[in-house]
């Protein structure tokens, strides 16, 4: 770390003073761009390829030190000109300028209206991880339902959810009062029995990138009917008719699917 640090001062990215070390104007310029490019990265990892959600800070990380200005250009336009990556922080402009923070954490929001999650935290990984175990991401609606000295239970979607402190004090929320709770959890595809059918009203926001696009080039969109024809040894994966064409789902992906159940199929 020193020898870092060394450098950085040799480079006047930062100057040393009594009580430690600070950025110099040019140091802070550097450090904008840096954030700039690691958070395209992160849009882009999750928005274009398969990796893991866990996984897109560390590469990320490998690669925002790597990237050239006119390589972050061309991810900037595929991306639609992002102003957020997909934990929800802000992207820096060219510029460096970024918008106010906005929010509470969710340990420190006591109201009884719902919340929208509009930032999570990605460190560090652990907490990280108990949060993506939960199948939370941004954009959700939750409740706070009770709590207690270490843990916090919520309505998420209508799913009944119980997080830790630790991980709570990683989730900025923000009020949305004219959003209507949803009291009861939301059935997904996983849900239906052999020979259910349902129409499909949502995918979750938890699933991204090209898992998304190919559910919905499978035909997998709102309004659509599915019914479940038949299971694998074992009970997974199951065949739904999707349009007329049997497609074999494994639970997991099916529980990415929010439906609403119809008439049984004759």
């Amino acid at each position: 770390m020193t020898a870092v640090l060394n450098r950085l001062h040799e480079l006047k990215l930062i100057e040393y003073h009594a009580n430690g070390f600070y950025l110099t104007d040019p140091g802070q310029e550097y450090a904008l761009k840096v954030i700039r490019i690691h958070r395209l990265w992160e849009q882009y990892l999750a928005e274009k390829t398969g990796l893991p959600e866990i996984s897109w800070h560390n590469e990320a990380d490998k690669l925002e030190h790597k990237s050239s200005d006119a390589q972050m250009d061309k991810i900037n336009h595929i991306l639609g000109y992002p102003r957020y990556d997909p934990h929800g922080d802000p992207i820096p402009t060219e510029s460096g300028e970024l918008p106010p923070k906005v929010g509470v954490i969710l340990n420190d929001y006591t109201k009884q209206t719902p919340a929208k999650i509009i930032h999570i935290e990605d460190e560090p990984k652990s907490v990280y991880e108990e949060i993506v175990n939960q199948n939370i991401s941004i954009g959700m609606i939750l409740e706070r339902v009770s709590e207690q000295a270490d843990k916090i239970y919520l309505r998420v979607e209508g799913r009944p959810t119980r997080l830790s402190r630790l991980a709570a004090a990683n989730i900025t929320v923000r009020e949305e009062p004219e959003r209507e709770v949803i009291r009861t959890a939301r059935q997904d595809l996983s849900m239906l029995a052999i020979g259910e059918q349902a129409e499909i009203v949502t995918i979750s926001k938890a699933c991204r990138g090209s898992q998304r696009r190919r559910l919905m080039d499978l035909g997998i969109l709102p309004g659509t009917r599915v019914s479940a024809e038949m299971k694998g040894l074992g009970g997974d994966p199951t065949a739904y008719n999707i349009r007329g064409a049997k497609i074999a789902l494994r639970r997991n992906t099916a529980e990415q699917i929010q439906i609403k159940r119809l008439e049984k199929v004759d």
